[in-house]
């Protein structure tokens, strides 16, 4: 029996998301559906394949959060689940207040 890992929680977030893969600099756009301290869920019907380095740019209510990750998942069609790898300080301010009024809401 696997031991139980638990996930950080997650919160639903919609807003505009800029990905870009490192290795190509191809850029894609689409949506995130929730967000964590750890990743978000990237809704694109084009997602990038699994483990691909990515900069993640979210923007929501004049903030803008950048951080580097990984394609942690994919669903075809549907999205990729990245994972957040490196944050600088203030992007981790602005992710910790994102989801601080998430949590009150």
């Amino acid at each position: 029996m696997k031991p139980l890992v638990r996930r950080p929680p997650r919160y639903s977030f919609v807003t505009v998301v800029e990905v870009v893969d490192l290795h190509s600099e191809t850029s894609l756009q689409g949506k995130t559906t929730d967000l964590s301290m750890f990743g978000c869920f990237v809704e694109t019907w084009d997602p990038l394949p699994p483990e691909t380095k990515v900069r993640v740019k979210i923007t929501s209510r004049g903030a803008q959060f950048v951080a580097l990750g990984r394609v942690a998942r994919v669903r075809p069609s549907a999205g990729m689940g990245i994972t957040f790898t490196d944050i600088a300080p203030n992007d981790q301010q602005t992710l910790e207040e994102w989801i601080s009024q998430l949590r009150t809401s």
